[in-house]
């Protein structure tokens, strides 16, 4: 694999808050609701709305821990997120 063919950091953050924001909307989740089950989940450090907006437009780095912390508040596999591929949402 050449260098070109692979997301940099900025894709990839870019790329991870697009998933978010469309898992967020699936979910049927306003930001402060998603903020909310993040710290359950214990955020790292995403506790307000703005960060949450940066980093779905992406605007804010993401680091492991707060790819571990989106995944579960949006019930989803850390690499699902990555990637972007996740089952249909069930009504219960």
């Amino acid at each position: 694999m050449d260098l070109d063919s692979r997301l940099s950091p900025t894709r990839l953050t870019e790329r991870v808050g697009r998933h978010v924001a469309r898992r967020r909307k699936e979910l049927g989740l306003l930001q402060p609701a998603l903020v909310e089950a993040l710290e359950l989940a214990g955020g790292c450090g995403i506790g307000t709305k703005l960060r949450l907006s940066l980093m779905e437009n992406g605007r804010a780095r993401l680091n492991l821990d707060h790819i571990q912390a989106l995944a579960i508040a949006l019930s989803l596999e850390p690499w699902e997120l990555v990637k972007g591929e996740w089952g249909e949402v069930s009504d219960g």
